[in-house]
């Protein structure tokens, strides 16, 4: 269980960061915003995973999602939010498709899908 916590301090670590940004002003830009937005979600995931002796397929947001929706309640609603955070990841580098910036109101819908998605994390995990 110190691993499954320690996973999810991270989660919330990332997300208490994430939520101090200034998202109109991007002083640090959009592709650190959304590997923030990334990394919270992920490791909050991973922390109910691990506690349901999971792992994913995938690496992408909502695959993990979709895998924690065995043991959580999962709404289509926020699989449809994980689909779209998941369309500005870069998968590799040899892309031929250059990936697109998230503007400012993109990152607040990802936020939003983040908060809901630590929301539900912290109810289960216990």
């Amino acid at each position: 269980m110190d691993q499954i916590m320690s996973v999810y301090k991270e989660g919330e670590s990332f997300y208490s960061k994430l939520i101090k940004m200034d998202l109109d002003t991007l002083k640090l830009g959009s592709d650190v915003v959304y590997n923030l937005i990334c990394l919270s979600a992920e490791a909050l995931l991973t922390s109910i995973l691990l506690k349901n002796n999971e792992s994913v397929e995938h690496g992408s947001i909502s695959a993990m999602l979709k895998t924690a929706s065995k043991y959580i309640e999962v709404s289509e609603e926020l699989l449809n939010e994980a689909r779209f955070m998941n369309r500005f990841h870069t998968w590799c580098a040899l892309d031929a498709i250059p990936s697109r910036q998230a503007s400012s109101e993109e990152l607040k819908r990802m936020v939003n899908s983040v908060t809901q998605i630590r929301e539900i994390v912290k109810c289960n995990l216990n």
